[in-house]
């Protein structure tokens, strides 16, 4: 799905629907009978907006048990912080009055509330995907996870609500989590977006939480087809990253009203709440970044290196903030690396890399408390949504719930995100057929960490490719956007192949004629692995282990 303006609310609607007129109290619109509230040790945090003068005449219960009121962040507002309330499956009561007119809230559980955003691959439907069908039946299983869906809405400036709801917290079942929900008037509103109930990489991620926690799980569903990350970020999020106009290097091209629309319109009115954590699935929109720095080896980076690190900490503290203390301003962070697609030459590789701040991993000193679910193996030529958007989401999201399992819920048990580069190192071979002396073929000895128990499994002998550095070229001269040759053209890339593996090793060497390279202290080789676009069929990539692929990487081999 992308953006597209006829979706967008005009400004004067959304200011007339924020000052709707009331006789007494009412909750925030992203609360509700049926929902899932943050458990103990955390406090839930609720508000909304009252109509006597002052906040005293507000009153709030939890279980008939008094909760003190007092004045909210926004002008007309009441906020309060419920007792820290330790998870189950009992439903509690929310009682809200004000005037002799009282709001109920029935149903209300305590789990972990997760929020779920990015772009298309995230708003992608779960009747869209693989056995889409029998999932949305089997959804009727889990009446204990409860969704919420976002209406789409991109604001110039931040606002305490959305004006509208796009789907009210419900039990999980056939209804709220696919298309049926809006026929059975669920919603508030017309349908904005035909991808909106229900994501199914957030719906899944909920479900298989719930089979190792089992308690409730709240899952938060917001997001916009077709939209950039800097759609996501605040204002001074970007400030993190600007380039020398001032400008965001990868907000600078986009189209007025896209930067920060949707953190305004969307994100802002969330911040209130009481969270655990969120995952995030987004990146295609951003493949066309510029570089614009560096990554931790000195390679050339772009922009979304930065933006994606710098979103992240700026939602962590505004959602401490805004929720008085009670959201984690360290809270657990996942995302879907992105998958591959058909398209030319790298494609989203430079994104793929910079969603680890060019590190390759996670969590690392720029992403503490972050996971991620490698997806480029799920490859989907065939996808009548577009190769860009797979439907294997069954198997990014048990690949992305491996890793919350393990950093989020602390289970050690669980082994998660597949063989991590450690370093390199090379292996010059002499040719038999040389005659001429110091000349010799190139192999790499690649060394993984985060190897499962059963070693390393090598699918796929292709996927590698080589370059090497000239010291005395000033620049660089193995361009990280251009596609492999074997041509044996100096400072290109090569196209490579395994050699062989051992339980952490692979060693690779160049298909090219390598015997022509002179190795000495002048030059220097990168070795990068699943760089290309579709680097491989689907679940045929190069290097696993436990299941789990390695990530594409670029790597300076060591002398």
């Amino acid at each position: 799905m992308t953006m597209h303006s006829a979706v967008l609310l005009p400004l004067t609607l959304l200011v007339a629907a924020l000052h709707t007129t009331s006789t007494s109290a009412r909750f925030a619109h992203t609360y509700g009978s049926h929902m899932v509230l943050q458990k103990a040790p955390q406090r839930a945090v609720v508000w909304g907006y009252y109509t006597s003068g002052t906040v005293d005449q507000v009153t709030l219960s939890l279980d008939a048990v008094p909760v003190p009121v007092f004045e909210g962040q926004e002008q007309g507002t009441w906020m309060a912080k419920l007792p820290a309330t330790p998870a189950s499956n009992t439903p509690h009561t929310l009682v809200l009055s004000e005037n002799n007119t009282t709001t109920t809230l029935n149903d209300v559980l305590f789990g972990d509330v997760w929020v779920c955003s990015g772009q298309s691959n995230m708003a992608f439907l779960l009747q869209n995907a693989f056995n889409g069908s029998a999932l949305v039946k089997e959804s009727i299983n889990y009446p204990n996870l409860r969704v919420f869906t976002s209406f789409k809405n991109n604001s110039p400036r931040p606002l305490a609500e959305q004006p509208h709801v796009q789907e009210r917290w419900s039990r999980s079942s056939p209804a709220a989590v696919s298309q049926a929900a809006h026929r059975l008037h669920q919603v508030q509103q017309p349908l904005d977006d035909d991808w909106l109930i229900f994501s199914a990489v957030c719906y899944l991620y909920g479900v298989e939480l719930m089979k190792h926690t089992s308690y409730p799980i709240g899952l938060v569903n917001t997001n916009w087809g077709g939209t950039p990350v800097e759609f996501w970020s605040s204002k001074e999020s970007l400030e993190q990253c600007h380039d020398d106009q001032n400008t965001s290097g990868g907000a600078k091209n986009l189209p007025k009203g896209i930067v920060g629309g949707a953190y305004n319109g969307m994100l802002k009115p969330l911040l209130n709440m009481s969270i655990y954590g969120a995952i995030w699935y987004q990146g295609e929109s951003n493949a066309n970044d510029v570089v614009t720095t560096v990554d931790p080896q000195g390679l050339p980076m772009v922009t979304y290196g930065c933006t994606f690190p710098s979103m992240i900490a700026d939602w962590r503290k505004k959602w401490h903030e805004g929720s008085l203390g009670e959201t984690s301003d360290m809270f657990y962070f996942g995302y879907v690396q992105l998958a591959s697609w058909v398209a030319s030459g790298t494609g989203p590789s430079q994104i793929r890399w910079a969603q680890s701040a060019g590190y390759g991993h996670v969590p690392n000193v720029q992403m503490p408390n972050v996971f991620n679910a490698v997806a480029i193996d799920l490859t989907d030529r065939t996808s009548p949504y577009g190769s860009v958007h797979i439907r294997d989401k069954v198997t990014v999201a048990k690949r992305l719930s491996a890793g919350g399992l393990a950093m989020a819920y602390g289970n050690k048990n669980v082994y998660w995100q597949g063989p991590i580069v450690k370093s390199a190192s090379a292996r010059v071979l002499t040719h038999t057929n040389s005659s001429r002396p110091g000349l010799g073929g190139l192999s790499i000895v690649i060394t993984f960490d985060n190897v499962g128990a059963n070693g390393l499994e090598i699918r796929n002998a292709t996927g590698w490719e080589m370059c090497v550095l000239d010291a005395n070229n000033p620049g660089l001269n193995c361009s990280l956007t251009d596609a492999a040759n074997t041509t044996g053209v100096h400072g290109t890339w090569f196209a490579a192949h395994v050699l062989g593996s051992s339980n952490s090793t692979v060693t690779v060497k160049g298909e090219a004629e390598w015997g022509e390279i002179l190795m000495n202290d002048q030059q220097r080789t990168m070795v990068r692995y699943g760089w290309k676009s579709l680097a491989w069929e689907y679940k045929q990539g190069g290097v696993y282990s436990m299941d789990f692929p390695a990530s594409p990487f670029v790597v300076v081999v060591a002398g």
